[in-house]
C-alpha cells in the first residue's frame, strides 16, 4: 500500500490516484451485473446414452465428458429404489459446482422418483446412468419431478466466465417424453426433443460470461417429469481475481480503479495509517488477508 502526503495539510490520500474513479466504479458496476448475454442452444445430445461421463456427444471443444468442471445430480444418493420422497430431500444430491456457481435452486413442491431396474410400475424405470462418484459404474436415474409444469431450477452464480452447460432429462415408465428446455442468462434459448426410449438425453447451452442468475425451465409431456442434474464445463478462465468493495470503517468508501490497480480513499490529517483494518469484498478466486484484519 501507497502512502503519499497530500498538498493539503489536513488530508492523505491512500493508493493514489483516483481520476475518473467515480465513473469506473459506475463503469464496473454496469459490466459487473452481467454485461452483453445471450444463451444459445448447442443442440441435443440423443445418441450418449447412460454415458454422460465418458461418451458425450456435444462436449465442449470435442470433448467425451459432460461436466468436467462441476455437476449436480438430483438424488442420486438415496438408499431406496422405486421409491417416491415428497418434498424431496436435497441432501441426496451428489454436487461438484465449479468456482463461481454458488447453488442451484428448484421449483416449490418438487418430488423425487428413485429409479428402479424392474421395469415399468412402482417408481418406473428411467434408464441408467455413469455415478462420477464410483468410477462411472451404471446406476439407476433418478428424477426430480412433480412440481410446477415447466419447471424452474435457478443457478445462482458470482462472476464467472462463459460457460456450457448441459441439462439431464430423462424419459422412463413405458413413455416417451418430449421435453423443452429454456435457458436465460439474460437473453432466454430453447429446445425441444422427443425421447422414444428410456434413459437419457442432454440439451446442451452456452451462457455468456456474467454474474447474475441462469434460469432453467423443464417441461415435459408427462406433467410430473422435470430433470436430472446439470452439468458444466467452463468455456475459458475465470474473469481476474478483484477487489470489488474496499472502505475503512468510519471513514468512507474507497474509489477502485481495476485497470490501474489502484484505490483510492481519504482520512484526516494525522491518522495512524498504520493502524487502519479495511473490510472490503472479493471476487471469486481472490485471496488475500480476512477483511476487517
Amino acid at each position: 500500500m501507497k502512502i503519499q502526503q497530500h498538498p493539503d495539510p489536513l488530508k492523505k490520500r491512500i493508493l493514489t490516484p483516483f481520476a475518473r474513479g467515480a465513473a469506473l466504479v459506475a463503469a464496473m458496476a454496469i459490466m459487473g451485473a452481467g454485461g452483453v448475454q445471450a444463451a444459445t442452444a448447442v443442440g441435443v445430445d440423443t445418441t450418449a446414452g447412460p454415458n454422460w461421463r465418458t461418451a458425450a456427444a456435444l462436449g465442449l471443444n470435442g470433448s467425451t465428458e459432460y461436466g468436467a468442471d462441476g455437476y449436480i445430480v438430483f438424488g442420486l444418493t438415496t438408499a431406496g429404489q422405486g421409491q417416491w420422497m415428497q418434498p424431496y430431500n436435497g441432501s441426496w444430491d451428489v454436487t461438484h459446482l465449479p468456482a463461481g456457481i454458488t447453488s442451484i435452486t428448484h421449483g416449490g413442491g418438487d418430488g423425487m422418483w428413485t429409479s428402479q431396474n424392474t421395469g415399468a410400475g412402482n417408481g418406473g424405470y428411467f434408464g441408467q446412468m455413469e455415478d462420477p462418484g464410483n468410477a462411472n459404474a451404471l446406476t439407476s436415474v433418478p428424477l426430480l419431478c412433480w412440481g410446477n409444469n415447466p419447471d424452474t431450477l435457478t443457478i445462482h452464480r458470482t462472476v464467472t466466465g462463459p460457460f456450457r452447460l448441459t441439462i439431464l432429462v430423462t424419459s422412463g415408465e413405458g413413455k416417451n417424453v418430449t421435453h423443452t428446455t429454456t435457458v436465460n442468462d439474460g437473453v432466454s434459448a430453447t429446445q425441444t426433443a422427443a425421447h422414444n426410449i428410456d434413459g437419457l438425453h442432454y440439451h446442451v447451452y452456452d451462457v455468456a460470461a456474467g454474474s447474475g442468475d441462469v434460469t432453467v425451465t423443464v417441461g415435459s409431456t408427462v406433467g410430473t417429469y422435470s430433470a436430472t442434474g446439470l452439468a458444466f464445463d467452463m468455456e475459458g478462465p475465470a474473469p481476474a481475481a478483484e477487489i470489488l468493495t474496499f472502505d475503512f470503517p468510519g471513514y468512507g468508501a474507497g474509489v477502485i480503479s481495476q485497470s490501474a490497480r489502484t484505490i483510492a480513499l481519504t482520512v484526516p490529517y494525522g491518522t495512524d495509517v498504520t493502524s487502519l483494518a479495511p473490510t472490503y469484498t472479493l471476487s471469486s478466486g481472490a485471496c488475500v488477508p480476512d477483511s476487517g484484519s
